[in-house]
């Protein structure tokens, strides 16, 4: 049996948190380019304009949910039953080894983005430590920082109708409340744009 390092504990837990928000498509060897839209696709891209960081691909767009979830069945079955209709994602990195993942999910209502959103944030806190932080003028955006084993990670997230925009990065070498700072602006400049 291989015994792990608290070291490679933390790097697990974070890539399991960012390819969750990012659903499978992280792990999903990708190669078709759906065009969602060009709406998803552009806010995507907004989103991943976060100060520090840069697209380390294009846009992925996947439109089937098992696809989106890499092969996890119990995320396919959930986004399904959500309604899940098409996904866009761009992968980020950071000089200081930081990476993340700026994401749109389109559902087919309103209530179907709402209940991933609330999903996913229900699920941060169960294997690990998570709290919330305010993202300033936007009352309506989900933003927490999970905490595990030698991880940390920031979400931000909100739905406008039906759809779901959101950004998570894995913190290697950064300040967590710079972090959470740099995030909120991101967001903020999306969730503030109808």
């Amino acid at each position: 049996m291989k015994a792990y390092t608290n070291t490679t504990k933390a790097a697990a837990a974070t890539v399991v948190s960012v390819a969750a928000l990012a659903g499978g498509a992280l792990a999903h060897g990708a190669t078709v380019r759906e065009a969602p839209g060009p709406d998803l696709q552009a806010r995507v891209v907004q989103l991943g304009a976060v100060q520090g960081f840069w697209a380390a691909d294009c846009p992925i767009a996947l439109r089937d949910a098992t696809a989106w979830a890499g092969g996890d069945t119990d995320e396919a079955a959930a986004l399904q039953r959500e309604g899940f209709a098409v996904g866009v994602r761009e992968l980020l990195r950071s000089a200081s080894g930081d990476m993340g993942v700026s994401v749109a999910l389109r559902f087919r209502s309103a209530s179907g983005a709402e209940a991933d959103l609330n999903r996913r944030e229900q699920l941060a806190g169960r294997d690990a430590y998570a709290t919330n932080f305010a993202v300033p003028g936007s009352p309506a955006v989900h933003a927490y920082t999970v905490r595990a084993a030698g991880s940390t990670t920031v979400h931000v997230a909100f739905t406008r109708g039906a759809d779901e925009y959101a950004l998570a990065v894995g913190a290697k070498g950064t300040d967590v409340p710079t972090l959470q700072r740099a995030l909120a602006t991101a967001i903020s400049r999306v969730a503030g744009r109808r």
